[in-house]
């Protein structure tokens, strides 16, 4: 396997392929926007659509960088990248549609680069580094995310892949 491609593979299984964790997309499964907003009663956690806004923060900023945009929606804190939007059902649905469409936006992004493009700094660490970065945190709240569930209870007990 070239760079590229174990990058791609490590980019599909952190959002809809299931590997020795649930990705993304299971762990967003079914969870409705009362589920979204729910955070455990005196316990320092966000909730999933905090979660889901902070990822897709950082999603979206990284595909602005590689489309050579210029990104205008700076958080002053990596705090405030976790403020939730969602005000409705409609909203969180909204949301839950964005994550999966820029995530799938960047893919495509990634399979037009050559290897050489994986090493270009944007704007400082080489594009190759962010995916890897991008796909460790998108591991770590989407575990998150299914703690959540479990203590919500809407994480099945058993689940197929």
């Amino acid at each position: 396997m070239q760079r590229k491609d174990i990058l791609i593979h490590a980019w599909d299984f952190t959002y809809d392929i299931e590997g020795w964790y649930p990705p993304l997309k299971a762990a967003l499964k079914d969870v409705d926007f009362a589920q979204s907003t729910w955070k455990p009663a005196g316990k320092a956690s966000h909730t999933i659509g905090e979660l889901v806004n902070h990822l897709l923060y950082y999603k979206r900023r990284f595909l602005f960088r590689m489309e050579k945009k210029t990104w205008s929606s700076k958080a002053s804190t990596n705090d405030e990248t976790f403020l939730s939007k969602n005000s409705t059902a409609e909203t969180w649905a909204s949301d839950v549609d964005e994550l999966r469409k820029v995530h799938q936006q960047i893919k495509i992004a990634l399979l037009e680069l050559n290897d050489n493009e994986l090493d270009v700094p944007l704007p400082e660490t080489p594009v190759g580094g962010q995916v890897v970065s991008l796909v460790m945190h998108d591991a770590y709240h989407t575990g998150q995310i299914i703690l959540i569930r479990k203590l919500y209870g809407s994480w099945p007990a058993s689940r197929d892949a």
